[in-house]
């Protein structure tokens, strides 16, 4: 009995033809993939989570999970051993926001962490704050960051650039206000000015 190998096959929720890396395995199916592509598993999955997170029972147990997931998995001693060598855990970055006082729900994000821009930073509400540094790598010799495809963001309008890409406007839509301070002095930009 010879084995069939299959190279491509069609999604059942996008219909296009797509090769076997873009679905993802299941032994029980014939070809050893999923009916459905990856992309229409996440946008799916997506989906899904934004209507559960509705129901705050379903929070509270997706919240319980995910602490015993931290506790089975040793999460606590593997994060210490990832920080070493991330200067942004530094005390001096985490005093940082009782300074600034960011409002309630906002986080502040550093594009570099040179000594020079120590305070130069974009306040983000948290949501936007999590989901750009998803594009983001720390380069930790340069002390700024880099996107996933190497593109070094070294400079402030690199940084804005390269995020207004991926649909994060830094000036106008997803920030409460652009803070910069120079010596002591404060200096704020609205959002929309």
């Amino acid at each position: 009995m010879t084995k069939t190998t299959y190279h491509s096959k069609e999604c059942f929720k996008c219909k296009k033809v797509k090769i076997l890396d873009l679905f993802y395995k299941h032994p029980k199916t014939k070809d050893g993939h999923l009916n459905k592509c990856k992309e229409c598993c996440k946008s799916e999955a997506i989906k899904h989570s934004r209507i559960k997170s509705k129901d705050p029972t379903w929070v509270e147990k997706q919240r319980e999970r995910s602490r015993e997931k931290y506790i089975r998995l040793n999460y606590k001693t593997k994060q210490f051993d990832l920080n070493r060598n991330r200067n942004y855990k530094d005390a001096k970055y985490k005093n940082l926001s009782r300074k600034l006082k960011p409002p309630k729900g906002h986080e502040i994000h550093h594009w570099s962490y040179l000594d020079d821009n120590f305070e130069n930073v974009f306040i983000l509400d948290r949501q936007t704050h999590r989901r750009i540094h998803y594009y983001l790598i720390y380069d930790s010799t340069k002390k700024c960051f880099k996107s996933k495809c190497g593109q070094l963001l070294d400079s402030q309008q690199k940084h804005i650039d390269f995020l207004i890409t991926k649909g994060y406007d830094l000036t106008k839509n997803h920030v409460s206000f652009f803070m910069t301070i120079n010596h002591g002095k404060t200096n704020q930009k609205e959002k929309g000015s």
